[in-house]
């Protein structure tokens, strides 16, 4: 049995729907939606935040002058676990890697929903995020 060193990243705050009710602009430069939760997800990754609005939303409890460096990403994890309201997904991530070494870093984000909704994902990691399986699943 092969052994993996997985990164897990996870933020109980629901920034995905934060982010998306402070979007400027739902339509990239192309003029296309696209898939807005991956590009919002994306956003977390590329910005290297857990948290990349400031100031924070009201009713936010958070006080960056605490520990400001808190809430930030040091290097991508495999796993991103994003509980949000928003509709559940499992989405493959591509991030910005070292611009030198123009490599695309990947990352599978997972919003399981809230559990006390009866939804929650199975996962089971496998290396790569092409070769996971996981699936939401509501009870």
């Amino acid at each position: 049995m092969k052994g993996y060193l997985v990164r897990i990243g996870c933020c109980t705050i629901d920034i995905l729907k934060q982010l998306s009710g402070e979007e400027i602009s739902r339509y990239p430069k192309g003029g296309s939606a696209g898939d807005r939760v991956r590009r919002l997800a994306t956003c977390i990754i590329n910005q290297h935040s857990f948290y990349p609005l400031y100031p924070p939303a009201e009713g936010v409890p958070m006080d960056f002058s605490i520990a400001p460096e808190a809430l930030d990403i040091m290097s991508v994890p495999n796993i991103l676990i994003l509980p949000s309201d928003l509709s559940p997904f499992i989405k493959a991530l591509s991030a910005k890697g070292n611009d030198k070494l123009k490599q695309q870093i990947n990352c599978i984000c997972v919003n399981p929903g809230r559990l006390s909704k009866g939804v929650f994902v199975e996962l089971k990691y496998k290396g790569s995020p092409e070769t996971t399986e996981a699936s939401v699943i509501c009870i």
